[in-house]
């Protein structure tokens, strides 16, 4: 079976091409060059909704290994159906990891990467699932297209027909199309979409019609040609001739000079003979289907890699613990009870064993009160994103920018928040190790070895987005709880199932190519590690990775604009380090932001009630102090008179 997953990857390995749009958003495509019409927040609903045209859309994420991998199909499918696009169905796609874009990918309800939807002609956002149906990317997506182009009624006046035709005569061919010089009726069993993909394919095509039918719809036609049904499917090409009587012949490989591969489908090769034809009958006329030439820009323009590859950094785990909790965990409507219960597991494993600064553990802490206190067992995506934002101040936050260190990719698809991830894993299993030797009578019977890898499971289950990896993770470490018996089981068995998705996708698109994924610890990082071999040194490795991820050694947050040179921190006196500490905390702390409070059985409000009341007192005493003042001041008047 590994085996297996190794051949396919390597069978879809392809150039992968570094794109990054004009404003600097990443991007899987290039709409220029890859024939893919590139959506976001501000655009969706303007182009897609109201549209004479369907639309065929992949929510992805740029970091994403499963939606790597799915580009090249999409990219292929999008120049396959290139012709397509003018008049009738848009191929598109709208990248969910750019923080611009969290709010209309969680209006659609993506969960897992990458979701296909597909929306009608003159689609209305206010119907259900904002009138899109989803589709399964591993189906057959022409089929599908044309399956689903099959069932719109009413149909857009600029589109070809669809429907079979039933016409006994030739020259009704021409009624939507007088100055077409050239029909072709395709003959194909009703099961066939070939017809259909031929009238798409040539849609854009003024010059020519194209029609299908089938022996239920026209067995006249099919009896009059004496079309063997066992030979089906069969073309006939007819001419735009003065009077009703069309001349007409089945249009076969001899009427072109061109020579065609015999391997190709009949679709292609019907979809060539009829571009020769055409070309040939009319030298000065341009090919419908013109390639475009593709340019694979590989040149990155790279920063210089300023960060040690064999260091873990504060950095990388704040930026990954940001993404967990802003982007992944919010991207979705609806938070069910199940996923809340494992999210409340992973917070509390994060609180126990994370190795987080003062300021981000107390966020941590008190977003788990505010968790606690639901009232009700569910919450929307739109409710956990204030509950992520309320609240800070300089004692009490996660700081809401993303940016890597030890982590950062060649490019923005690539490494990123996946490593961040793997290295949080790490870190919390050898952090529980840690605090355990730490006790007097540590590894004692309340000691838990499954209770990270547990959390990380759950948490991988319910909001890793790239489904592909997240079910991939879920197989492979079914049996953990064989795996994890004694107290340093939990960080073996994560290094290995780590390599193991190393050596897995080493060959793999998704693999940055200026960081290889190798089995890691490196020989050149542990010799101890190794036997002489290539085979590890179990013992060797365990005492490796509590030294490499020991909280005591992970490098503190360091932001380019501080202008710090020394990034490890090496030389700065503890006042200058406090100094700069203070500076990003000042820079991280937010407004409070508000959050519905019914959704909580507590609120803040009760440390403001004393602040309430005083403010009444002195409201309705200075009232009534003014209505004192004015009888006394009347009857003083009155007294006078």
């Amino acid at each position: 079976m590994f085996l297996g997953h190794i051949f396919v990857f390597l069978y879809l390995r392809t150039t992968l091409a570094v794109n990054q749009l004009s404003d600097g958003s990443p991007s899987l495509y290039l709409p220029t060059t890859d024939n893919i019409e590139l959506l976001n927040s501000q655009n969706i609903k303007s182009l897609v909704y109201g549209s004479n045209k369907a639309w065929f859309v992949e929510f992805y994420s740029h970091w994403c290994g499963a939606c790597q991998r799915f580009a090249a199909h999409w990219k292929d499918l999008a120049k396959k159906t290139k012709p397509w696009h003018s008049k009738v169905i848009n191929i598109a796609a709208i990248n969910c990891a750019d923080p611009k874009n969290d709010k209309i990918c969680m209006e659609f309800n993506i969960e897992y990467y990458p979701t296909l939807r597909m929306f009608p002609p003159n689609a209305d956002f206010q119907n259900p699932e904002h009138d899109s149906k989803l589709v399964n990317n591993r189906d057959d997506l022409e089929s599908r297209i044309v399956e689903f182009l099959d069932q719109i009624n009413p149909v857009p006046s600029e589109w070809p027909i669809f429907k079979d035709y039933t016409s006994k005569r030739l020259d009704t061919l021409f009624l939507e199309n007088k100055n077409a010089k050239h029909g072709f009726l395709v003959f194909e069993d009703k099961s066939s979409i070939m017809g259909k993909q031929l009238i798409l394919d040539f849609s854009d095509r003024t010059d020519l019609v194209i029609r299908r039918t089938t022996i239920e719809s026209n067995s006249y036609l099919m009896e009059k040609f004496k079309i063997d049904q066992r030979k089906l499917p069969v073309i006939y090409l007819v001419f735009n001739s003065k009077g009703s009587v069309k001349k007409h012949w089945e249009f076969k490989e001899n009427l072109v000079e061109k020579q065609i591969d015999a391997g190709l489908d009949k679709r292609m090769k019907y979809k060539i003979l009829i571009e020769e034809f055409k070309k040939n009958k009319n030298q000065n006329e341009e090919l419908a289907l013109e390639e475009e030439s593709i340019k694979n820009d590989n040149e990155n323009n790279l920063d210089k890699n300023i960060y040690s590859q064999y260091k873990v950094y504060m950095q990388d785990l704040e930026s990954g613990l940001n993404m967990i909790m802003r982007f992944e965990v919010a991207r979705t409507k609806l938070i069910t009870a199940e996923k809340i219960d494992a999210l409340k597991k992973w917070i509390k494993t994060l609180i126990k064993y994370f190795p987080g600064r003062k300021e981000v553990m107390n966020y941590l802490t008190n977003l788990s009160i505010k968790l606690n206190s639901l009232k009700s067992n569910e919450i929307t995506g739109d409710q956990w994103i204030q509950m992520t934002k309320q609240d800070q101040n300089n004692e009490s936050f996660l700081p809401e920018n993303t940016e890597w260190a030890h982590c950062k990719g060649s490019s923005p698809n690539y490494r990123g928040f996946p490593c961040s991830l793997w290295t949080l894993f790490h870190t919390l299993t050898v952090h529980q190790y840690e605090l355990e030797l730490s006790k007097s009578q540590p590894f004692d019977q309340n000691f838990d070895v499954t209770e990270v890898f547990e959390a990380i499971r759950l948490f991988i289950k319910y909001f890793f987005r790239c489904s592909e990896c997240s079910e991939n993770f879920q197989k492979r470490t079914l049996d953990y709880l064989d795996h994890l018996k004694q107290p340093r089981d939990a960080i073996l068995y994560l290094w290995k199932c780590h390599n193991m998705a190393n050596k897995h996708l080493a060959e793999d698109i998704t693999a940055d190519p200026m960081y290889p994924k190798i089995q890691f610890p490196a020989k050149d990082q542990c010799e101890k590690c190794y036997n002489g071999t290539d085979e590890f040194v179990t013992d060797e490795v365990f005492q490796y990775l509590l030294t490499f991820y020991d909280s005591k050694r992970i490098l503190p947050i360091k932001m380019k604009s501080d202008n710090i040179v020394d990034l490890d921190f090496n030389g700065l006196d503890e006042n200058d380090l406090k100094r700069y500490r203070d500076s990003i905390s000042k820079k991280n702390s937010l407004k409070d932001l508000k959050i519905d409070d019914e959704i909580f059985l507590t609120t803040d409000s009760s440390s403001k009630m004393p602040l309430i009341f005083f403010i009444l007192f002195v409201t309705f005493g200075s009232c009534y102090l003014y209505s004192s003042l004015k009888k006394t001041n009347y009857k003083l008047q009155k007294h006078i008179v």
